[in-house]
């Protein structure tokens, strides 16, 4: 069992996570991950390539058009 410890920082909490996990979640700094709810807690997992790619392209594409976005959902 690896214990976490919650630390303050840019206006909220964060966790690091220790190089022994990210090793093993196969993760480095910038990359994704999920956190997936279960009856036991919560599970890590690294998101995909692909997928984190989609997630980039989908904020250029907020940030680009959110004013639009903003006024078609009134």
């Amino acid at each position: 069992m690896i214990e976490l410890k919650l630390q303050s920082g840019d206006g909220g909490v964060g966790l690091v996570l220790p190089k022994e996990m990210l090793a093993h979640l196969g993760v480095c700094e910038g990359d994704f991950l999920v956190a997936l709810a279960t009856k036991d807690g919560y599970l890590l997992r690294a998101i995909e390539a692909e997928v984190a790619e989609q997630v980039e392209a989908g904020k250029a594409i907020f940030e680009e058009y959110g004013a639009t976005f903003q006024k078609l959902a009134e």
